[in-house]
């Protein structure tokens, strides 16, 4: 049985050497080996080291190393030492200011997917609605229609820049809340809180 288990370790890891350890309290033969190693060697076994990297440069970044092999370099955020673009540059009631803004906006977009149930009672009585599930259908479609917005504007805001697409959306989304709120029916209500 020892023997087996040494044949495969051999085929995976066939230059480095597999140790016999010695005899343990429950009378069972076992392998020693570095694991570390073989799962080195099984992982870049059919790499060639040079041929496959030359192709990758390696960036160092602030937080990690990373690749741009798989990325356009346009794509890539770089600042000079005093560039008062850098938020590292900022100064901090600015920073405090922005950080504030972007809060409240998404306390707003969350608060407003749950504010819906309040009106619930009264929305039933005005709008002639009998069944409370259909009611509460505006909190789905609203998540919904949050979840469907973030596939068309997280590709908008690689193209465009995360300022314009977000300050876009959120005077969108504010200009939503009124049809909704005049809304006369509740398919009308429905699609201008998906589109919210």
């Amino acid at each position: 049985m020892a023997t087996n288990n040494i044949d495969v370790e051999k085929e995976i890891a066939p230059s480095r050497p597999i140790t016999q350890s010695t005899r343990t309290s429950s009378s069972h033969d076992s392998i020693s080996t570095d694991h570390s190693l073989v799962l080195d060697r099984a992982t870049t076994q059919q790499i060639e080291p040079d041929a496959d990297r030359a192709s990758l440069t390696y960036t160092k970044t602030g937080a990690s190393l990373a690749t741009t092999g798989s990325r356009l370099p346009s794509f890539e955020v770089d600042f000079a030492d005093d560039d008062p673009d850098d938020p590292r540059n900022w100064p901090m009631w600015y920073r405090g200011i922005v950080l504030a803004c972007v809060s409240f906006a998404t306390w707003v977009v969350v608060f407003y997917s749950t504010s819906y149930t309040a009106s619930i009672p009264g929305m039933m009585e005005d709008l002639n609605i009998r069944s409370q599930p259909v009611a509460t259908l505006g909190v789905t479609v609203y998540l919904l229609g949050l979840a469907s917005g973030s596939l068309l504007l997280a590709p908008l805001s690689e193209i465009y820049g995360r300022r314009v697409v977000y300050i876009g959306a959120l005077a969108f989304f504010t200009l939503m809340v009124l049809p909704c709120a005049l809304g006369k029916s509740l398919a009308e209500i429905l699609v201008v809180r998906y589109l919210g």
